[in-house]
């Protein structure tokens, strides 16, 4: 499955003090293997970039790559011609950030976190090899990046509504 990801609105927190997301954009990839019936098991890699809102005089974007294992419960729905299924999953991973030029000025560029979410969707096939399908739910990162000395850690935390549309490739 190939999937265009919308993060919408949401909050970033820095040690307790909180600020709005902006739209976060991205694409993720993920594998589906059937375990029985109703659940999936599989990995999830995804890309995004962020930014606080409202962004600062010259704003540059930071990034995260997760890396999840992503099981999912479904109830698949046999048609005549298609199929359907719908889903409730947990996304929970590994996430490296990549800070922009705004943050890596007195902190490392580079730092290693984790995520959580829960996600709900379907998927129409339309034929055994490519249907398309939308999730929705909820997202949360957190990671650490190191100062330079005299400078504070960045301990961000972030939280966002989701939206992911894309196509099942495949059977």
């Amino acid at each position: 499955m190939l999937a265009f990801h919308m993060g919408l609105g949401g909050t970033v927190e820095d040690q307790g003090d909180s600020t709005d997301l902006a739209t976060t954009y991205g694409v993720n990839l993920r594998v589906d293997i059937p375990v029985v019936d109703y659940v999936l098991l599989g990995p999830l890699l995804q890309f995004a970039t962020w930014l606080a809102n409202p962004p600062g005089p010259d704003p540059t974007r930071d990034y995260v790559v997760d890396i999840d294992f992503y099981p999912r419960a479904r109830l698949p729905i046999e048609l005549d011609a298609n199929a359907l299924q719908l889903w409730a999953g947990i996304p929970v991973g590994l996430t490296m950030s990549f800070l922009g030029e705004d943050h890596a000025l007195n902190h490392d560029g580079f730092s290693l976190g984790w995520n959580l979410g829960v996600l709900v969707g379907g998927a129409a096939h339309f034929t055994r090899e490519f249907g398309i399908f939308t999730e929705f739910g909820w997202l949360q990162h957190q990671m650490k990046h190191d100062a330079e000395p005299g400078a504070a850690d960045l301990q961000l935390r972030l939280s966002q509504l989701n939206l992911n549309l894309g196509f099942v490739l495949g059977e």
